[in-house]
């Protein structure tokens, strides 16, 4: 059995061919001809001699016969799809088998392409400059994500420094406008209470933002561990809105369970957030005077969904996957020009994925929106949420 091979120096351009044939002169007529063109070359007269080759330089591409007297070309080209450093690098196998089999097979182990002996040397050439030149693209989008992943990890981490730092002043403020609201109406004028007010409630939602801001990041990096106990969904939802109904205001509000009491298995705070910012994206997008939310709660094969569907402008069909990505916005007419984090949607993925449910969307422009989020249902057949996560 042939094992993986272990790390390796990198190689340096030109670009290197390793040419694995057991014909003297078919590696001396490759090895002119790559030469030529500019490339490094080096030679394996066996299997055997090819593994000592990749184990000190990686090439560029392997020129690689299949029948050889030690080791078969399909098995070097397994041992190198296996190899974390090597699996990458092109395979074109030459062979004197020409049968739709072994062409196959070729392909089958890890091969790019297969040229068949006899061949023409203008043949060879072009194949290895196209797939020297795919590699090389190849290489240049993995530099651009790894370099793309980089500068995504750095403003997190900038963003997560900054709106930390900002959370103890901001309560600080929060504290003392509090204290100055907390004195007796006839010591404050009227304009300065409804001041206070205001600035109250800015404290209040950039301390939401801070907090949704933190809770994501440390949800993603899983430091957010859940906590699942049986649940019951109806009372949780009840409770939920009735905590919101300063919120809610003229909005017609509806519920409709299955059942009088449906129980998940499910961490309730993190649960009840994600009721929370669903309900507040109603809000948004439905008008006070007119505006219309129905909750809904219903079972199905082992997981129970529900479904938050409002009246407002509707989102339309482009949008329905970008809504849960970190940081974007969909603006409203009823929002009145309120800011938001962009992360409320992206909070309630995080957190229904992580209990093994799912999160989507349904809905069409000027038609409303219905939201749905499904999560195990309590009992012994239901999916751990570590599990599933």
């Amino acid at each position: 059995m042939i094992q993986p091979m272990p790390m390796r120096t990198a190689h340096s351009s030109p670009p290197d061919i390793l040419i694995v044939d057991d014909s003297p002169s078919t590696l001396q007529l490759l090895s002119e001809v790559f030469k030529k063109e500019g490339y490094s070359t080096r030679a394996a007269l066996s299997g055997r001699l090819a593994l000592q080759s990749l184990r000190t330089t990686i090439p560029d591409l392997v020129l690689l016969d299949i029948t050889m007297p030690d080791i078969s070309g399909y098995d070097i080209c397994k041992a190198m799809k296996a190899d974390e450093i090597l699996k990458d690098v092109p395979v074109i196998f030459i062979s004197g088998h020409s049968r739709n089999t072994d062409v196959v097979r070729g392909f089958s182990v890890g091969g790019v392409d297969f040229v068949v002996k006899p061949f023409e040397i203008t043949e060879v050439v072009a194949r290895v400059k196209t797939h020297l030149e795919l590699r090389r693209q190849q290489r240049a989008l993995q530099k651009s994500y790894a370099e793309l992943r980089s500068l995504e990890e750095m403003r997190d981490n900038l963003v997560h420094m900054i709106v930390h730092d900002l959370r103890n002043p901001l309560w600080s403020a929060n504290i003392h406008l509090e204290q100055i609201q907390g004195l007796a109406d006839t010591t404050l004028h009227p304009r300065i209470r409804e001041h206070v007010h205001e600035a109250l409630t800015a404290t209040h939602t950039l301390m939401e933002m801070i907090n949704s801001i933190l809770d994501v990041n440390r949800m993603e990096a899983g430091l957010i561990p859940l906590k699942p106990e049986p649940c019951d969904l109806v009372l949780l939802i009840q409770d939920t809105l009735q905590a919101a109904f300063p919120l809610i205001k003229s909005r017609r509000l509806t519920i409709e369970s299955e059942a009088e009491s449906v129980v998940v298995n499910a961490d309730i705070i993190l649960i009840r957030r994600v009721i929370h910012n669903l309900l507040s994206n109603a809000i948004s997008f439905t008008s006070e005077t007119g505006g219309e939310i129905h909750f809904g709660i219903s079972r199905n094969a082992g997981f129970v969904r529900v479904t938050i569907q409002d009246n407002g402008q509707g989102i339309p069909a482009e949008y329905h996957q970008k809504i849960f990505e970190k940081f974007y916005q969909m603006h409203s007419a009823q929002s009145g020009g309120r800011h938001s984090t962009g992360l409320g949607l992206t909070f309630c993925k995080l957190a229904a994925e992580a209990h093994g449910g799912k999160i989507g969307v349904q809905s069409e422009e000027t038609k409303g929106s219905l939201f749905w989020f499904d999560l195990p249902e309590y009992g012994p057949t239901a999916p751990h949420p570590s599990e599933s996560a």
